[in-house]
């Protein structure tokens, strides 16, 4: 089970105009100690504290960026260096946590919780930042956070939802894994792609049970989805809002009440696909329940089919050799979709490509190819180790998620058909491809230097996504 962590982020106004710095942004930053930048998570609730006068929480939020130096954060404009009293600034080399707030009350008349309250709680009188107030990080147990929350509630009108700790889930399901649907559209195709949406029926406990009727209501913005129709792969989409009912779309036949929408935007094919055309590639990994197709190929008469992300992969490729441009077109859908302002939306696209601050780091943590040894970074690739695709935004911007490699040694990894063990040996998958490594004067028994600690989770993530996970020793 994974630990729960939150944490009370101290500001002393007299040194920084703390109340100003919240209340110019949602996105703030703040300096995190070495002692703490392991132990912080993605959703970890968030606390900031004024300490001296009218001390106590006046702000909550949760976790959005780990502990990064503020030279290489998501939101720079955010770190709010004009708000410092005096003569200090935000220094590049400083570590920064990255906090979303969700609500802020600078004054008792808002709903502040004071000092005295904690120091009149049985649990909270005893926490960190009343026992020992030095500093400007504290952990909160999960206890600790929950008799807080009470507080904060009580002080307050406000509506259950905008609790941190509700938001915090709702964050940390937005960084879930993404699944991936195929959806055999009817006579209603040409409306649902033109109007940008998928729909069906509500399906209620007391009704026949449809399940790929069931799985509309279980999309999620940010899920890719594949559209078909009449024979054909005619678009993929991005879902840019969770399911929600609507009511029954002009168009769509005699269904009355009420139905589930997912809001799509498609990114159509120049050319279309026809799938049973590509079966030998395909059928092994249809779904062995629910699936939208056949052996044979013809289409099962199912509404919204999840398939897996290898079956999506393939699918993929195979319109790429239709449309080479479509990738870029659907990655440049997905980042609209799942970015939180246009200054992370243009590193994402710059990051895609192995450009921008994503390349500037993983430059600054190894500025060669530890296969071929080319130093010249006018012929070295980003290459992202966890792909871009099954990566969350932070992870598609994070230095140690990449390696520069020779354009060459990239294709390779790029497609799985080599990785690396953590000691550093290569992994290949097949004579071919070792064969392919010789004729380029690459050893198979190459041995890399020693990787970074932070690489090793994206490369035990690589091995397992491309079936070298047996391989490593």
């Amino acid at each position: 089970m994974t630990e729960f962590n939150a944490w009370v982020f101290q500001g002393n106004p007299n040194f920084y105009d703390l109340e100003k710095y919240i209340q110019s942004s949602r996105q703030i930053y703040w300096n995190t100690p070495n002692r703490n930048r392991t132990k912080i998570a993605i959703g970890d609730p968030v606390i900031i504290w004024r300490s001296t006068i009218d001390r106590g929480a006046i702000a909550v939020g949760y976790v959005n960026e780990l502990p990064t130096k503020a030279a290489e954060v998501l939101h720079p404009e955010a770190l709010g260096s004009e708000f410092w009293v005096g003569q200090e600034d935000v220094k590049e080399e400083e570590w920064k946590t990255g906090i979303q707030l969700v609500d802020i009350r600078v004054g008792s008349a808002q709903g502040m919780v004071t000092q005295e309250h904690f120091k009149q709680h049985p649990l909270l009188q005893r926490s960190q930042i009343i026992k020992n107030p030095r500093g400007t990080v504290f952990q909160m147990s999960q206890t600790e956070f929950q008799a807080f929350e009470e507080l904060w509630k009580s002080s307050s009108m406000l509506s259950a939802s905008s609790l941190v700790g509700e938001s915090c889930a709702k964050y940390k399901n937005s960084i879930r894994k993404r699944s991936f649907w195929w959806v055999s559209h009817g006579s209603s195709f040409s409306r649902e792609l033109d109007g940008g949406y998928i729909w069906c029926p509500v399906v209620r406990d007391e009704d026949v049970q449809r399940p790929t009727w069931i799985n509309v209501s279980k999309v999620r913005k940010g899920d890719l989805v594949v559209s078909y129709a009449k024979g054909l792969v005619r678009a993929v989409g991005v879902a840019i809002t969770d399911c929600f009912e609507a009511p029954v779309p002009e168009g769509h036949g005699s269904w009355n009440g009420t139905g589930w929408q997912v809001d799509v935007d498609w990114v159509f094919l120049d050319d279309q696909l026809r799938p049973m055309e590509h079966m030998s590639q395909l059928g092994d990994l249809l779904p062995a329940r629910n699936s939208p197709l056949r052996p044979s190929g013809e289409a099962n008469q199912f509404y919204l089919c999840e398939v897996s992300d290898q079956f999506f992969d393939v699918l993929i490729g195979l319109v790429g050799q239709l449309d080479v441009r479509f990738e870029s077109k659907l990655d440049d859908v997905e980042i609209d979709a799942s970015s939180s302002s246009e200054t992370e939306a243009k590193y994402l696209r710059k990051a895609r490509i192995g450009q921008g601050k994503f390349r500037e780091g993983v430059m600054s943590v190894r500025h060669f190819c530890f296969v071929t040894g080319t130093e010249d970074s006018r012929l070295l690739t980003a290459s992202h180790i966890k792909p871009w695709r099954d990566s969350t935004n932070y992870e598609r911007l994070d230095k140690h998620n990449g390696f520069m490699l020779a354009p060459h040694v990239d294709k390779l990894f790029d497609k799985g058909l080599i990785s690396f063990s953590d000691d550093g040996n290569i992994l290949v998958s097949s004579k071919e491809i070792k064969d392919v490594l010789m004729s380029w004067g690459i050893s198979p028994d190459h041995r890399c230097p020693p990787f970074h600690n932070e690489n090793l989770p994206y490369l035990a993530q690589h091995r397992a996504l491309f079936g070298f996970a047996d391989l490593d020793s």
